[in-house]
């Protein structure tokens, strides 16, 4: 059985045009107290110096691995991250955004949490972050904790916070549909262990122009409502029909009831939202969502 000082960790970076903070980050990755990773950096096209920050960090330390240097294709963040996961096995896989800063020893307190779990079963670990400006000055702490009534309608889980271990990673299948971190939560919440750190690993940098995590689904309309929750019902379909043989029965009902819940008539809909006691993190989003859910107001035509 493999120990902490055992366990490979992969750090999976996907950039595009970083080159004002990539740096500042690849720096708290190199400092950080655990050191068997190896970071794979996969670039989308960037049309600033992020390609020779890399090639300077890749010089500097064998332990970052420019996957791409030769290709410049353009595949989107989603892609980008499945493709670094499954360049090379390893124990865990950690994401990172290229203008974050990773707090001391987060790899170490990750892998802490990860001895508390059976390794042969799929693993998801997140934790709390902290959304600083652009000179690292705190703006607020994020409570990040979550459940699965919350994660199967509107993701919850942001990716720079995510760590997932191979048994997870080896379920992903590419779907080029919504977000890798939203994808591989909902997965975990399908199949495997689910597990919280209350503790804030990581800055999230906000940038001036930049979209607020916080505020992501808050400000758009009806419309923005049912594009977001529809790509969640085809989400949750395509992974009940991926591994639904490896739900638990109560998972099991539980996707089933969700995917039926986006043609259900209203009758079936008020008994399905009762079983389901889906949620968003306040009582006034919770009840726009119910409400809308139940009525189907704006909801576009098929």
């Amino acid at each position: 059985m493999k120990t902490i000082k055992d366990w490979q960790i992969n750090i999976c970076l996907a950039t595009y045009n970083g080159q004002k903070y990539l740096r500042q980050q690849l720096d708290s990755i190199i400092q950080q107290g655990y050191t068997d990773w190896i970071c794979l950096i996969k670039d989308d096209g960037s049309t600033d110096d992020t390609v020779a920050i890399i090639k300077e960090y890749v010089n500097r330390d064998s332990r970052f691995i420019f996957i791409n240097s030769n290709d410049d294709r353009k595949l989107g963040s989603h892609r980008s991250f499945y493709e670094l996961v499954n360049y090379k096995k390893a124990d865990f896989y950690v994401f990172s955004d290229q203008d974050d800063v990773w707090k001391e020893n987060r790899l170490e307190r990750y892998l802490e949490e990860a001895e508390k779990f059976n390794q042969e079963l799929p693993l998801l670990i997140y934790s709390n972050w902290t959304s600083v400006d652009e000179k690292l000055t705190v703006l607020k702490e994020h409570n990040s904790a979550t459940v699965i009534q919350e994660q199967i309608a509107f993701n919850q889980i942001n990716g720079m916070v995510i760590m997932m271990n191979h048994e997870l990673a080896k379920l992903w299948e590419y779907r080029q549909i919504g977000a890798h971190d939203s994808y591989v939560g909902t997965l975990a919440y399908a199949v495997g262990n689910v597990a919280y750190i209350s503790d804030s690993t990581v800055l999230w940098r906000r940038q001036v122009g930049a979209e607020s995590l916080n505020n992501y689904g808050r400000q758009y309309g009806v419309a923005t409502f049912w594009q977001m929750i529809n790509t969640s019902f085809d989400r949750a379909s395509l992974i009940f029909a991926q591994v639904s043989d490896k739900m638990s029965l109560e998972r099991k009902l539980f996707f089933s009831r969700f995917i039926e819940l986006k043609n259900a008539n209203l009758i079936r809909r008020i008994y399905l939202l009762s079983k389901l006691k889906l949620r968003r993190k306040s009582l006034k989003e919770t009840v726009a969502m119910t409400i809308l859910l139940l009525t189907g107001y704006g909801k576009p035509k098929a």
